[in-house]
Protein backbone atom coordinates (compact mmCIF):
# COMPACT_ATOMS: atom_id res chain seq x y z
CA UNK A 1 0.00 0.00 0.00
CA UNK A 2 1.36 3.36 -1.13
CA UNK A 3 2.02 5.73 1.72
CA UNK A 4 1.60 9.29 0.65
CA UNK A 5 1.40 10.83 3.99
CA UNK A 6 5.25 11.41 4.11
CA UNK A 7 4.71 13.93 0.88
CA UNK A 8 5.70 17.31 2.06
CA UNK A 9 7.27 16.27 5.08
CA UNK A 10 11.21 16.64 6.12
CA UNK A 11 12.86 13.37 7.12
CA UNK A 12 16.71 14.67 8.09
CA UNK A 13 17.78 16.48 5.04
CA UNK A 14 15.35 15.04 3.11
CA UNK A 15 12.40 16.82 2.14
CA UNK A 16 9.52 14.70 0.14
CA UNK A 17 8.38 16.35 -2.98
CA UNK A 18 6.11 13.55 -4.89
CA UNK A 19 4.99 9.96 -5.40
CA UNK A 20 7.34 8.87 -8.40
CA UNK A 21 6.90 5.08 -9.37
CA UNK A 22 6.91 1.72 -7.85
CA UNK A 23 10.29 -0.12 -8.35
CA UNK A 24 10.73 -3.44 -9.22
CA UNK A 25 10.15 -5.10 -5.97
CA UNK A 26 7.04 -3.06 -5.57
CA UNK A 27 8.54 -0.54 -3.34
CA UNK A 28 6.97 3.09 -3.51
CA UNK A 29 9.62 5.46 -5.10
CA UNK A 30 9.68 9.32 -4.43
CA UNK A 31 11.51 12.55 -5.44
CA UNK A 32 12.91 14.10 -2.75
CA UNK A 33 15.29 17.26 -2.33
CA UNK A 34 17.98 17.69 -0.66
CA UNK A 35 19.47 20.36 2.08
CA UNK A 36 22.25 20.88 -0.74
CA UNK A 37 19.44 21.48 -3.25
CA UNK A 38 19.58 18.08 -5.54
CA UNK A 39 16.62 16.22 -6.31
CA UNK A 40 16.50 12.68 -6.50
CA UNK A 41 14.42 9.36 -6.21
CA UNK A 42 14.06 7.26 -3.21
CA UNK A 43 12.74 4.87 -1.58
CA UNK A 44 9.83 5.93 0.75
CA UNK A 45 10.31 3.36 3.37
CA UNK A 46 13.87 3.73 3.44
CA UNK A 47 13.70 7.75 3.55
CA UNK A 48 11.18 7.69 6.68
CA UNK A 49 12.85 4.78 8.67
CA UNK A 50 15.91 6.96 8.39
CA UNK A 51 17.78 4.37 6.82
CA UNK A 52 18.05 7.20 3.56
CA UNK A 53 19.32 10.55 5.00
CA UNK A 54 20.33 12.31 2.00
CA UNK A 55 21.37 12.36 -1.28
CA UNK A 56 25.15 11.42 -0.08
CA UNK A 57 26.24 14.42 1.39
CA UNK A 58 25.91 13.34 4.40
CA UNK A 59 28.26 10.64 4.00
CA UNK A 60 30.83 12.71 2.20
CA UNK A 61 30.54 15.55 4.65
CA UNK A 62 31.39 13.04 7.27
CA UNK A 63 33.85 10.88 5.93
CA UNK A 64 35.50 14.30 4.14
CA UNK A 65 35.30 17.18 6.76
CA UNK A 66 38.74 18.23 5.59
CA UNK A 67 37.58 18.98 2.66
CA UNK A 68 39.83 16.97 0.72
CA UNK A 69 37.43 14.65 -0.42
CA UNK A 70 37.95 13.09 -4.54
CA UNK A 71 41.46 14.59 -4.16
CA UNK A 72 44.52 13.15 -4.97
CA UNK A 73 46.02 13.39 -1.48
CA UNK A 74 43.02 11.54 0.00
CA UNK A 75 43.34 8.62 -2.86
CA UNK A 76 46.65 8.86 -2.03
CA UNK A 77 45.60 8.05 1.92
CA UNK A 78 43.00 5.37 0.98
CA UNK A 79 44.83 3.71 -0.83
CA UNK A 80 47.87 3.05 1.48
CA UNK A 81 45.57 1.95 4.21
CA UNK A 82 43.83 -0.28 1.53
CA UNK A 83 47.51 -1.99 0.99
CA UNK A 84 47.80 -2.38 4.65
CA UNK A 85 44.65 -3.76 5.58
CA UNK A 86 42.36 -5.31 3.31
CA UNK A 87 43.46 -8.88 2.07
CA UNK A 88 41.50 -8.63 -1.61
CA UNK A 89 43.82 -5.69 -2.66
CA UNK A 90 46.29 -7.18 -4.88
CA UNK A 91 48.95 -5.11 -3.26
CA UNK A 92 48.48 -6.71 -0.05
CA UNK A 93 51.12 -9.13 -0.03
CA UNK A 94 53.84 -6.57 -0.19
CA UNK A 95 52.47 -4.43 2.43
CA UNK A 96 49.88 -5.83 5.10
CA UNK A 97 51.33 -9.35 4.57
CA UNK A 98 54.84 -8.38 5.51
CA UNK A 99 53.96 -6.11 8.14
CA UNK A 100 53.67 -2.84 6.76
CA UNK A 101 51.15 -1.03 8.56
CA UNK A 102 49.72 2.48 9.35
CA UNK A 103 50.14 4.03 12.32
CA UNK A 104 48.17 4.56 14.84
CA UNK A 105 48.25 8.53 14.60
CA UNK A 106 47.30 7.92 11.32
CA UNK A 107 43.93 6.28 12.03
CA UNK A 108 41.18 6.88 13.37
CA UNK A 109 38.39 8.91 12.62
CA UNK A 110 40.61 12.48 12.42
CA UNK A 111 43.52 9.84 10.59
CA UNK A 112 43.46 12.00 7.42
CA UNK A 113 44.04 15.22 8.92
CA UNK A 114 46.99 14.11 11.34
CA UNK A 115 48.32 12.48 7.63
CA UNK A 116 47.90 15.65 5.46
CA UNK A 117 49.17 18.23 8.46
CA UNK A 118 52.36 15.68 8.47
CA UNK A 119 53.30 15.36 5.32
CA UNK A 120 51.80 18.38 3.41
CA UNK A 121 49.63 18.59 0.22
CA UNK A 122 50.58 16.37 -2.50
CA UNK A 123 53.76 19.03 -4.76
CA UNK A 124 52.24 19.49 -8.53
CA UNK A 125 53.76 17.01 -11.22
CA UNK A 126 54.06 13.48 -11.20
CA UNK A 127 54.32 12.56 -7.20
CA UNK A 128 53.40 9.79 -5.27
CA UNK A 129 53.24 8.39 -1.94
CA UNK A 130 56.78 6.85 -0.63
CA UNK A 131 58.58 5.40 1.99
CA UNK A 132 61.95 6.59 2.60
CA UNK A 133 63.10 2.75 4.11
CA UNK A 134 60.88 0.24 2.39
CA UNK A 135 60.86 -2.39 5.37
CA UNK A 136 59.30 0.20 7.77
CA UNK A 137 55.51 1.20 8.00
CA UNK A 138 53.77 4.83 7.14
CA UNK A 139 54.07 7.33 9.70
CA UNK A 140 55.73 10.92 9.78
CA UNK A 141 59.47 10.09 9.74
CA UNK A 142 59.12 7.73 7.22
CA UNK A 143 56.74 9.05 4.35
CA UNK A 144 57.25 12.01 1.50
CA UNK A 145 55.83 13.02 -1.75
CA UNK A 146 58.31 11.08 -4.21
CA UNK A 147 58.82 11.60 -8.09
CA UNK A 148 58.59 8.02 -10.27
CA UNK A 149 62.23 8.23 -10.42
CA UNK A 150 62.89 8.15 -6.29
CA UNK A 151 59.59 5.82 -6.22
CA UNK A 152 62.02 3.26 -8.94
CA UNK A 153 65.85 4.36 -6.90
CA UNK A 154 63.66 2.93 -3.46
CA UNK A 155 61.99 -0.62 -5.16
CA UNK A 156 62.98 -3.34 -2.94
CA UNK A 157 64.61 -5.25 -5.78
CA UNK A 158 67.27 -2.45 -6.32
CA UNK A 159 70.92 -3.10 -5.29
CA UNK A 160 71.92 -0.98 -2.56
CA UNK A 161 75.27 -0.42 -1.78
CA UNK A 162 77.23 1.17 0.85
CA UNK A 163 80.22 3.84 0.29
CA UNK A 164 81.82 5.82 2.42
CA UNK A 165 78.93 5.49 5.04
CA UNK A 166 76.44 6.03 2.74
CA UNK A 167 74.02 3.52 1.43
CA UNK A 168 72.33 4.40 -2.05
CA UNK A 169 71.47 2.45 -4.98
CA UNK A 170 73.04 1.60 -8.42
CA UNK A 171 71.71 4.42 -10.78
CA UNK A 172 72.58 6.72 -7.66
CA UNK A 173 76.26 6.25 -7.49
CA UNK A 174 76.44 6.11 -11.41
CA UNK A 175 74.61 9.89 -11.40
CA UNK A 176 77.16 10.73 -8.75
CA UNK A 177 80.35 10.02 -9.74
CA UNK A 178 79.33 9.88 -13.66
CA UNK A 179 80.04 5.99 -13.98
CA UNK A 180 78.13 4.54 -17.05
CA UNK A 181 74.77 1.84 -15.39
CA UNK A 182 76.35 -0.54 -17.57
CA UNK A 183 80.33 0.05 -16.80
CA UNK A 184 79.31 0.20 -12.96
CA UNK A 185 77.35 -3.54 -13.25
CA UNK A 186 79.95 -4.93 -15.11
CA UNK A 187 82.58 -4.26 -12.61
CA UNK A 188 80.13 -5.54 -9.78
CA UNK A 189 79.46 -8.38 -11.78
CA UNK A 190 83.39 -9.38 -11.85
CA UNK A 191 83.49 -9.12 -8.35
CA UNK A 192 84.65 -5.43 -7.74
CA UNK A 193 84.27 -3.95 -4.62
CA UNK A 194 82.02 -1.14 -4.22
CA UNK A 195 85.13 1.26 -3.62
CA UNK A 196 87.31 -0.11 -6.65
CA UNK A 197 83.99 0.63 -8.85
CA UNK A 198 83.63 4.13 -7.91
CA UNK A 199 87.19 4.78 -7.55
CA UNK A 200 89.12 3.62 -10.75
CA UNK A 201 88.83 5.75 -13.23
CA UNK A 202 86.80 4.55 -16.18
CA UNK A 203 88.84 4.64 -19.67
CA UNK A 204 87.86 6.80 -22.83
CA UNK A 205 86.65 4.54 -26.08
CA UNK A 206 89.43 4.08 -28.21
CA UNK A 207 88.97 6.81 -31.12
CA UNK A 208 90.54 6.78 -34.47
CA UNK A 209 91.00 8.85 -37.83
CA UNK A 210 88.67 7.80 -40.90
CA UNK A 211 87.63 10.65 -43.68
CA UNK A 212 89.14 13.35 -41.79
CA UNK A 213 86.99 12.38 -38.71
CA UNK A 214 87.97 11.19 -35.24
CA UNK A 215 85.70 9.53 -33.26
CA UNK A 216 84.81 6.02 -31.69
CA UNK A 217 83.41 2.90 -33.67
CA UNK A 218 80.09 3.48 -32.80
CA UNK A 219 79.99 6.60 -33.94
CA UNK A 220 81.48 5.39 -37.65
CA UNK A 221 79.03 2.00 -37.55
CA UNK A 222 75.90 4.34 -36.31
CA UNK A 223 76.89 7.14 -39.38
CA UNK A 224 77.51 4.36 -41.96
CA UNK A 225 74.96 2.04 -41.17
CA UNK A 226 77.95 -0.87 -39.99
CA UNK A 227 77.33 -3.54 -37.23
CA UNK A 228 79.02 -1.99 -34.48
CA UNK A 229 80.49 -5.49 -32.83
CA UNK A 230 81.62 -6.80 -36.50
CA UNK A 231 83.46 -3.25 -37.02
CA UNK A 232 84.98 -3.80 -33.49
CA UNK A 233 85.36 -7.35 -33.88
CA UNK A 234 87.89 -6.63 -37.16
CA UNK A 235 89.46 -4.22 -35.39
CA UNK A 236 90.87 -6.71 -32.69
CA UNK A 237 92.22 -8.96 -35.61
CA UNK A 238 94.00 -6.88 -36.49
CA UNK A 239 92.71 -4.68 -39.48
CA UNK A 240 92.64 -0.70 -40.38
CA UNK A 241 89.57 1.36 -40.05
CA UNK A 242 89.16 1.61 -43.25
CA UNK A 243 89.24 -1.86 -43.74
CA UNK A 244 86.89 -2.88 -41.06
CA UNK A 245 84.33 -0.46 -41.99
CA UNK A 246 84.62 -0.72 -45.82
CA UNK A 247 85.55 -4.08 -46.47
CA UNK A 248 82.12 -6.35 -47.41
CA UNK A 249 80.33 -8.43 -44.61
CA UNK A 250 79.55 -12.10 -45.69
CA UNK A 251 75.95 -10.75 -44.34
CA UNK A 252 74.27 -7.65 -45.58
CA UNK A 253 73.63 -5.38 -42.68
CA UNK A 254 70.82 -3.26 -42.64
CA UNK A 255 71.13 0.15 -42.65
CA UNK A 256 69.26 2.45 -40.42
Amino acid sequence: MKDFSIIGKKFNKLLVLEYSHQDKNKKSMFKCQCDCGKIGIFRGTEVKNNHTKSCGCLRDEKHTKHGYYKTAEYRAYIDMKKRCYNPKNKHYKDYGERGIFVCDYWLGEDGFEHFIKDIGEKPKGKYSLGRINNEKGYYPENCRWETDIEQNRNLRSNLLLTYKGETKCVSEWCEIYNINKSTFKHRYRSGWSINKIIETPVKSPKKYNYKDEYNTVIYFSKKYGKDNNRVAARLRRGCSIVEALELPFKYKTKTP
